[in-house]
């Protein structure tokens, strides 16, 4: 009789250490699942905050850069034809004005709103890449929980420990409130 009583309560512990031990493991899944979720989270506050400030950026960039091209080159073309006649007529606004154009047009200023739309893209690519990475760790965890989850012995503890199922993140939702670049 004392025989059976301390195998039953070597079964009883071993059956309480198993519960705890799934428990504190799904536990960690649906944690893991939440933490992964809170990343991809970032990510797509990151796009939504960053893109919309890059486009600005790159907007006022090349419209600076086209009104001075065009400072350049009507600076250019007037500097040709001027008379004694115009320039006396000039107020000081305007030959500091056509001072500053000529100075420009002295020094060949280089362009670069091309290499600001090439960073543009690149910072589009990447913000791209980061939220795919994100969504597939976010998958890969929500895959091993759902997996522990459903699994028997665990699922009668997920069950009793209202283990709520994870959804896998849908690109489609994602793409339907991606930010959109508009640069005319």
């Amino acid at each position: 009789m004392m025989i059976l009583t301390g195998i039953s309560v070597i079964l009883w512990l071993g059956f309480y250490l198993w519960y705890f031990l799934a428990f504190n493991h799904l536990v960690a899944l649906r944690n893991t699942v939440a933490q992964t979720w809170a990343h991809v989270d970032v990510e797509l506050q990151r796009r939504y905050d960053l893109i919309g400030n890059l486009v600005n950026v790159v907007k006022a960039y090349a419209r600076h850069e086209g009104d001075t091209l065009l400072a350049t080159v009507r600076a250019r073309a007037g500097s040709n034809g001027i008379n004694v006649h115009d320039a006396n007529l000039a107020t000081p606004q305007d030959s500091a004005l056509l001072a500053s154009i000529l100075l420009l047009v002295e020094r060949y200023p280089e362009l670069k709103a091309d290499q600001q739309f090439q960073s543009l893209q690149q910072e589009l690519i990447e913000t791209e890449n980061r939220i795919a990475t994100r969504r597939n760790a976010y998958n890969e965890c929500v895959s091993r929980y759902e997996t522990g989850r459903s699994q028997f012995p665990a699922m009668v503890i997920a069950w009793a420990g209202h283990f709520a199922a994870a959804e896998f993140f849908n690109a489609q939702d994602e793409t339907a409130h991606a930010v959109q670049v508009m640069l005319s």
